[in-house]
């Protein structure tokens, strides 16, 4: 070997440890692929509980309207019928 081949030699990496180095890099990109499914798959989730959730707080919402009208009309409907009957009792005078 001359010099310039024996330099070479002296600086040139070893094949094994780039080998696992590129192993190890392939691992990492699958795992950050595998990565990536995940959680397109939790982000599909995630969309469909917030729609079924936004459903659900427009039913209760409705529910709750339906309960506060009927409370309000029993109200007014006896209010009336106070009304009624005070109106009957003064105008029969004393």
């Amino acid at each position: 070997m001359d010099g310039v081949a024996e330099a070479r030699e002296a600086h040139r990496v070893p094949c094994q440890p780039l080998n696992d180095l590129r192993a190890e890099v392939a691992g990492v990109k699958a795992n950050v692929e595998n990565l990536a499914g995940w959680q397109r798959t939790q982000n599909g989730t995630i969309a469909t509980l917030d729609k079924r959730i936004g459903d659900l707080a427009e039913r209760i919402e409705g529910v709750f309207r339906q309960i506060l009208l009927a409370v309000l009309l029993a109200l007014l409907s006896a209010l009336v019928a106070a009304g009624g009957t005070i109106l009957m009792l003064l105008s029969k005078g004393p």
